[in-house]
């Protein structure tokens, strides 16, 4: 029984470590960037998607490892769904390259995403 005491415990603090934004996201004020995501249908994470308010010029691309463009997008309201050329690219690290304006300042971000099958 202590050890599924212990065990338990030691989930729970894992798990709400994990869920802490810090630990989520790539630090940035302006954009909430996720670094991993899970396009498996069950309706929780399955696309790679940035959030950011006041933004007014957005523009990401994914790279995978070859250095080949899998995402291209001007648009801040859709994620990439994993998918290249309509077929499902493998688990793995992806390169993101975001450029963006906000305040009359242009910024760029460039980061990994893990895409997790």
């Amino acid at each position: 029984m202590k050890k599924l005491f212990w065990l338990l415990s030691v989930l729970f603090i894992v798990a709400v470590y994990s869920c802490r934004k810090d630990a989520a996201t790539q630090p940035n004020t302006d954009l909430f960037i996720p670094r991993a995501f899970t396009p498996d249908g069950d309706g929780l994470n399955d696309s790679f998607s940035v959030k950011g308010t006041n933004i007014t010029k957005y523009h990401i691309e994914i790279f995978d490892d070859s250095k080949t463009p899998v995402y291209i997008s001007d648009d801040l309201n859709h994620g990439w769904d994993g998918r290249y050329k309509g077929k499902a690219v493998p688990a793995g690290n992806y390169l993101w390259v975001i450029e963006y304006t906000k305040n009359d300042t242009k910024n760029k971000l460039t980061g990994y995403v893990e895409l997790i099958r």
